[in-house]
């Protein structure tokens, strides 16, 4: 017999399907946006963020690092962080439902979209797909649901 959600974990699980959908909303977006766009928009926020790193780096590299170096490996951060929250915030809220495997399916979803993304990017002028990327962001599903998998723990044995 299944029992009713109780008015916590209905109110949460409308809060995690609205934040799980809004980033799929925003990457849906960014990745609509043409290269120059893209460019555009991540360049003036990765100038900032590299002038803050670039003297750490300066003295872990040994070197001054080039803008290019940096908002290439930025960039893929900046992918592995949504698709970590993706993944956080849709295993959130499969983990709602009852059912055992909801991390797995939450991965296949993250993964699933992570490939989508890439084939969207194809219609985007000057944009590309990369296999890369789907690794990448695969990679930001999976650190986003083992972060989720070390908090419920923590608050088991809290």
């Amino acid at each position: 017999m299944k029992t009713q959600p109780t008015d916590r974990r209905r109110r949460l699980l409308r809060l995690t399907g609205l934040l799980t959908t809004a980033l799929l909303v925003m990457i849906f977006l960014f990745s609509a946006q043409n290269a120059e766009d893209s460019t555009k928009i991540s360049s003036g926020l990765l100038e900032r963020i590299i002038q803050w790193f670039s003297p750490l780096v300066s003295r872990l590299a040994g070197r001054e690092p080039e803008f290019a170096e940096l908002e290439l490996y930025l960039r893929k951060l900046g992918h592995f962080t949504e698709y970590a929250l993706l993944g956080f915030f849709s295993g959130w809220h499969l983990s709602l439902i009852p059912r055992r495997s909801w991390g797995l399916w939450a991965f296949a979803f993250g993964s699933l979209y992570a490939a989508t993304d890439e084939l969207h990017q194809l219609l985007s002028a000057g944009r590309t797909a990369s296999p890369v990327d789907v690794c990448i962001d695969a990679s930001g599903v999976l650190a986003g649901l083992l972060l989720l998998l070390l908090i419920k723990r923590l608050r088991r044995f809290h």
